[in-house]
């Protein structure tokens, strides 16, 4: 995988599935491990070391806080690395 790839992520939220594109390796593990580190599942928090590529695995479903706080992410990572 290179930085060039675009990687997607699926943010659910009030019943409206986004999908976000995001460019490069590292920039997708950094939210995506932002994402994990505010969602709260029924089993815990989810395993950090799992695959890239799997929908199932990189889809999060957000309430109005957790999107408004990741969208601010977003808007920063897009700042640094774009």
């Amino acid at each position: 995988m290179s930085d060039n790839e675009t990687f997607i992520l699926e943010i659910y939220h009030k019943g409206v599935v986004s999908r976000m594109p995001v460019h490069g390796k590292k920039r997708f593990l950094l939210e995506r491990s932002f994402l994990d580190d505010i969602m709260t599942l029924e089993g815990g928090r989810r395993d950090k070391t799992r695959p890239i590529g799997d929908p199932s695995r990189d889809s999060f479903e957000v309430n109005d806080e957790q999107f408004d706080a990741y969208l601010t992410f977003r808007q920063q990572m897009r700042n640094e690395f774009d």
